[in-house]
């Protein structure tokens, strides 16, 4: 038997080595997405059931469950498309969500669009006001 190993040996197990980092790569991928997908049940399950009632249109809850039902801007939007969220903690959030109202408005948004930013600004500032007066965006 000889100690000589052909170049073609070589590639084989190298490609048998690859094929086996590949595989354990891929097997490990699976097993973080499954993980993460049951987290991501169990959370879903645990905001569910923390919402008692209707939510209030313009608060965390209703946007949540809007969107998880397929309703609503974030509903629509593309899994890939950039959004922007504003909390009413944030100081700078209701002036933001007017100064939007105020484009809407200009470029041709609908009366009730309109009218229903200013109300979410305003439930916002008030929010705010009840809870400590918000903080400077970080």
């Amino acid at each position: 038997m000889s100690t000589i190993v052909s170049s073609a040996t070589i590639i084989w197990l190298a490609a048998i080595l690859v094929a086996a980092y590949l595989l354990g790569r891929f097997v490990g991928r699976r097993e973080r997405e499954a993980a993460a997908l049951q987290k991501s049940v169990a959370t879903s399950e645990h905001f569910y059931k923390s919402v008692s009632g209707q939510p209030k249109p313009g608060t965390a809850a209703f946007t949540i469950l809007s969107a998880l039902n397929g309703r609503g801007c974030l509903g629509r939007s593309k899994p890939e498309e950039p959004v922007f969220v504003l909390c009413a903690r944030d100081k700078a959030a209701s002036m933001v969500v007017r100064q939007w109202a105020d484009f809407a408005h200009r470029l041709g948004a609908s009366a009730e669009k309109v009218k229903g930013a200013y109300q979410v600004a305003a439930d916002m500032s008030a929010w705010r006001e009840a809870h400590g007066g918000g903080k400077i965006p970080d």
